[in-house]
């Protein structure tokens, strides 16, 4: 069984939801759905009864994470309530404030006094991440991050490939090192290359993933069944 390193995870709950505010007439939402759409709250965003990031949670829960320091806006009170009438069985959930919605590293740069120099998982709020990647990241000694197979997207998903061709690339050799990033490619690469997770890609249904470890010497940048248990 492998070895875990880290049961802590920074979830990134900040962002505008800037494009799940604008109407899509081929998509009927329930008057709460239109709610969270309108305030662009995508961890809020209600699924069978439940906001989104409880499935998030849930499955970090079930990959062994224990503690998680979401990242939220100063106005992000409807998270704070939620949490407070609705705390986690398996979790502890502190707050971080990210004062400006200033990207991601920023974001992450938030919980840096959360993390106190401990490993720690860095998750998207509004990304459904399989247990299984959770698991192989949590075991990592090293940096490393998920990415998913851009055929996979494609094939097994409901993501246009025009939207896939958007996604940001990473190559990886032999042992599972990183070499390369291409950040914006214009079209669909081969499948033994992946893409790292974008804002609202929910990993296809028996989709494959890989864990693309960062490597030291190369000083470049360093890769991962969605989950619907109680956090």
């Amino acid at each position: 069984m492998a070895v875990i390193h880290t049961t802590r995870a920074v979830v990134l709950a900040r962002g505008l939801g800037t494009r799940m505010r604008e109407a899509d007439p081929a998509v009927t939402l329930t008057p709460d759905q239109q709610r969270s759409a309108d305030a662009g709250l995508k961890p809020m965003m209600p699924i069978n009864g439940r906001p989104f990031i409880d499935y998030v949670l849930g499955a970090a829960g079930d990959a062994g994470v224990t503690d998680v320091a979401l990242v939220v806006a100063p106005d992000h009170e409807i998270i704070r309530r939620h949490f407070d009438a609705h705390a986690p069985a398996r979790l502890r959930v502190a707050f971080v404030v990210q004062d400006a919605p200033l990207g991601t590293a920023n974001a992450v740069l938030a919980a840096e006094r959360w993390a106190a120099g401990e490993p720690f998982l860095a998750m998207n709020a509004d990304n459904l991440y399989p247990v299984p990647a959770l698991r192989d990241l949590a075991a990592l000694d090293e940096p490393g991050l998920l990415a998913f197979e851009a055929g996979d997207l494609v094939r097994t998903s409901n993501i246009p490939a025009d939207r896939v061709k958007a996604f940001a690339i990473v190559e990886a050799d032999e042992q599972g090192y990183l070499t390369r990033v291409i950040e914006k490619p214009g079209e669909l690469p081969p499948d033994d290359q992946g893409l790292p997770p974008d804002d609202e890609v929910l990993p296809p249904e028996g989709g494959s993933y890989g864990i693309s470890k960062k490597d030291p010497a190369k000083d470049d940048r360093a890769k991962g069944d969605p989950a619907n248990g109680d956090a």
